[in-house]
């Protein structure tokens, strides 16, 4: 599990490289997906803090995105709400470049830090990801649920889209619909699958429903 092994990586120095490397890989599997005619789908990537650090950062993801012949709107980078704030100057010129060129930003783990809201009206973001410790009682404690719900609606304000992290069972589904929630990711849809068992699911999924984008995600910095 990445949770395993990210920790010693940043310890080493390592980080960047293989956040680099996990880049490469996920934009090269999604155009290899389009290659076999699967349904058009957004791919979600974590960046490691260190990641940002090098100046090349976004000409580096650009390269990535024209050697796969990928449209930026497609990729979609996590960055940790800690980070933004920790490198607030640094990461909001590097995330609005990325915006510009029609790259989607996702602040990731949303509600677990210590930044503060104003940080959500300077940071170039369209996406909110809210994070699992929200979820795991949302449908039995119903202060968890107004606190979810406002977020929400906060989130909506700013323009931004709203993603769930940890949905694990249908109360929980149907409650995140019914306060507005845009995107649900969690065990009760998939646990994690190789890239063939993806393409399959992802097949019968599209047979089953009325189409749209759907989106794949890599655990690849945290």
């Amino acid at each position: 599990m990445p949770g395993d092994f990210l920790g010693l990586a940043d310890e080493i120095g390592m980080s960047d490289r293989l956040g680099d490397w996990v880049m490469r890989t996920a934009c090269a599997q999604l155009a290899a997906w389009d290659r076999a005619g699967l349904p058009p789908i957004a791919m979600s990537v974590n960046v490691a803090p260190a990641q940002f650090s090098g100046p090349g950062f976004v000409d580096s993801v650009s390269r990535v995105l024209a050697a796969s012949d990928l449209d930026p709107r497609r990729l979609e980078l996590e960055i940790l709400e800690q980070t933004a704030v920790d490198r607030s100057q640094l990461t909001v010129q590097a995330l609005a470049r990325l915006r510009e060129i029609g790259v989607q930003i996702a602040l990731d783990d949303f509600g677990t830090g210590y930044s503060s809201l104003v940080y959500l009206t300077q940071l170039p973001a369209n996406i909110l990801k809210l994070d699992r410790a929200f979820i795991r009682t949302l449908a039995t404690d119903v202060r968890q649920a107004a606190m979810v719900g406002a977020i929400i609606s906060l989130g909506k304000r700013l323009d931004m889209a709203i993603v769930a992290e940890g949905v694990e069972d249908d109360a929980q589904r149907v409650l995140l619909g019914e306060l507005g929630c845009d995107l649900m990711q969690g065990y009760l849809f998939s646990r994690p699958l190789p890239p063939k068992e993806f393409a399959a699911l992802l097949l019968r999924e599209e047979a089953g429903s009325d189409g749209g984008w759907h989106k794949a995600s890599v655990a690849g910095q945290a």
